[in-house]
């Protein structure tokens, strides 16, 4: 499970180090991802990719189901960690998340978010507290 929040740099070759708690959970490569819903990009296991890849096949079916089919997979890619347990982000999901030579590294359950530091502290400071703590209420949390 991912957790926490940690600050790493991009260096000029646009790689960028996977926090040591979570190299424990990921092995030899992540899944990259560009989220659909926020400009950040986020990894995930092969396991919970594996597990998410075949829930979306066997859930989106339906002809309307194929720009989000298309959207989802192309926005995908597995990438390596080298020696030192760095990975290297492709130039594309760079610029789709704002990143340059930071990033803010958040744990988020089974997937872990990587944003652009300011982008990332705009977005807590745009959380109502009171509306998450309705929500988690809600479900009982």
């Amino acid at each position: 499970m991912f957790t926490s929040e940690y600050e790493h740099t991009i260096d000029s070759k646009s790689r960028m180090f996977i926090p040591a708690k979570y190299r424990e959970i990921v092995g030899t490569s992540v899944y990259l991802c560009k989220s659909l819903t926020d400009k950040c990009l986020y990894f995930m296991t092969a396991k919970d990719w594996e597990e998410y890849k075949d829930a979306a096949l066997e859930r989106l079916t339906a002809t309307k189901d194929r720009r989000a089919l298309r959207l989802l997979f192309s926005s995908v890619t597995e990438v390596p960690l080298d020696s030192q347990g760095r990975i290297l982000i492709p130039q594309n999901y760079l610029d789709y998340a704002g990143l340059t030579d930071k990033a803010t590294i958040v744990g988020s359950g089974k997937r872990a978010e990587i944003w652009e530091p300011a982008a990332w502290n705009a977005y807590l400071d745009s959380c109502d507290l009171s509306e998450i703590e309705d929500v988690l209420s809600d479900k009982g949390l």
